[in-house]
């Protein structure tokens, strides 16, 4: 679980067809760090995707849309969709924290109490995953592979 923000930015840049990779986006809304998707309507994606880069001009916006829906079904699709999912589970986690915690203090509710400190556990053993990942991640990158 706590891989998941680099498993998934990692994953989405493996999908090697680029209109797949911006459907994807498009799709789900993602804001990347040059496009940002979510702000783009159907006609400003198709646009996007008849770039030259991206393979040149979309004759049939039928079909292509049809291709790229027939494309959800597919393991790689899901794939993705688990991994975004899973990415955004930490942003969700800390939001639903602030709001227990603030029903904890200002109502002093005894299960607000009880679910702060439950998502205190909860809040760690995800960053500690996430800090055993980046370790091995540390680890990999120090291993060049060179045998001497």
């Amino acid at each position: 679980m706590a891989t998941a923000t680099t498993t998934f930015w990692k994953e989405l840049s493996k999908v090697k067809n680029l209109r797949r990779r911006a459907y994807f986006q498009w799709k789900n809304e993602i804001e990347n760090l040059k496009i940002d998707y979510s702000a783009m309507t159907e006609d400003d994606f198709i646009k996007q995707c008849s770039k030259s880069w991206m393979g040149g001009k979309i004759t049939d916006k039928e079909f292509f849309l049809r291709n790229m829906e027939r494309w959800e079904s597919s393991p790689e699709y899901k794939r993705l969709l688990f991994l975004y999912q899973e990415d955004k589970f930490a942003t969700d986690l800390l939001a639903i924290y602030s709001a227990t915690k603030k029903k904890a203090i200002e109502e002093t509710d005894s299960q607000a109490i009880k679910n702060v400190i439950m998502l205190q556990g909860e809040i760690k053993k995800y960053r500690k995953s996430i800090d055993d990942f980046q370790e091995q991640e540390e680890k990999e990158d120090e291993d060049d592979g060179l045998i001497i």
